[in-house]
């Protein structure tokens, strides 16, 4: 009886043995693989350039803030138009634009920024804000040729440094400022960082190469005899006398 049970409890477990041993071995294959492809390829947060993900845009830009600190060497903004941050954040941006040695701003068109939301109460309400805002850049110094007009509705509203981006979706439903926003770095070390290079190509380069957006168009260029901010404040009333309801006192040119 002895010998039978040893030789059933023997054969059982070879069996076992001889049938895990396959599981095995393709689980350790499988753990390999997912190791090797975590350190080739970029899969996770951290090598994907990826800080921070936050519920809305006020939130993002207080941490976006602290890692730009108040000084950087360049900003790109790719947006509808400037005041969709509040006032505290804007003044921020403000400083950004004055101090950084190279500037670009990519602004939506007011004719399309018409398409992008128009509520019968408040006809042209984004035209407004997209000739405000050339306003402002205009008063902040900017020169012309750093600001271009996209004829197109946008795809969101972006801030890029050298080394870091904000970036917010527009969403289809619902304020742009309430919607998730992502703070992605250029990692050096990981040479292209997939976020950040993504975004700079897709977006921020538009500006600097109008051949791969037709929809992309500059401010007029400054004529002889006449300076940046003169050339900027006659495209300027050039936009408002398209919209005599909004700014009567406009001339046609």
């Amino acid at each position: 009886m002895k010998d039978v049970l040893v030789n059933f409890w023997g054969g059982l477990l070879s069996g076992l043995i001889l049938l895990g041993i396959p599981s095995v071995i393709a689980l350790i294959k499988r753990t390999k693989a997912k190791r090797v492809v975590g350190k080739n390829k970029p899969n996770n947060y951290e090598s994907l350039g990826l800080i921070g993900v936050y519920r809305n845009r006020d939130e993002a830009f207080e941490d976006f803030h602290k890692h730009v600190g108040d000084e950087p060497e360049s900003i790109s903004i790719v947006a509808l138009c400037l005041d969709g941050l509040p006032a505290r954040n804007r003044s921020v941006v403000d400083g950004w634009i004055k101090s950084a040695s190279n500037v670009s701003i990519l602004l939506t068109h007011p004719k399309s920024a018409d398409l992008f939301w128009n509520p019968p109460t408040a006809p042209h309400h984004y035209a407004r804000r997209v000739i405000g805002s050339l306003e402002r850049l205009c008063a902040l110094g900017v020169d012309c040729k750093d600001v271009k007009l996209y004829s197109g509705t946008p795809s969101l509203f972006g801030i890029k440094t050298e080394k870091y981006m904000l970036i917010n979706p527009y969403p289809y439903v619902g304020q742009a400022h309430d919607a998730p926003c992502f703070i992605v770095e250029h990692l050096e070390e990981h040479g292209r960082t997939a976020l950040y290079d993504a975004y700079d190509t897709k977006h921020f380069d538009v500006f600097d190469n109008e051949g791969k957006c037709s929809l992309t168009h500059s401010i007029t260029p400054t004529r002889v005899g006449e300076n940046s901010h003169d050339t900027f404040r006659y495209e300027i009333e050039k936009l408002k006398a398209m919209y005599p309801d909004l700014f009567p006192q406009a001339v046609a040119t």
